[in-house]
């Protein structure tokens, strides 16, 4: 995905499983969070994207929000969803003011509006 410079970017279709979250999201997160960085991120998440219940996702999950909220939530800049799944538009609506940081929903239409925004 071609992004702004310093942006992080994800694209997820399918099964989120527990070796996309350890293997691809975390690493360069834990990378610009470790540097001091500031992150920002933007997560593309197709229309057959899914979360099937997985304790072992959960942990990773947990763990993820402790190191980026509990330990950086200062390094968090801007975060950008970009989906047209109604039930995660809902989710962002509702509870997106817990992520640090800015964080914004756009549809996936406007996913190069998302990556302005995120460069912004």
């Amino acid at each position: 995905m071609d992004m702004p410079d310093g942006a992080l970017g994800f694209r997820a279709a399918g099964k989120l499983e527990v070796a996309d979250v350890k293997d691809t999201i975390m690493p360069p997160i834990s990378e610009v969070l470790a540097a001091d960085g500031r992150l920002r991120t933007i997560f593309v998440l197709y229309d057959d994207f899914e979360v099937g219940f997985d304790p072992r996702l959960l942990w990773e999950d947990l763990k993820a929000d402790f190191q980026i909220v509990g330990r950086h939530r200062k390094n968090v800049e801007r975060s950008a969803i970009v989906t047209n799944i109604d039930w995660l538009r809902r989710w962002m609506k509702l509870g997106g003011w817990i992520a640090p940081g800015d964080a914004k929903l756009f549809p996936l239409e406007e996913v190069d509006e998302a990556k302005a925004w995120l460069a912004g």
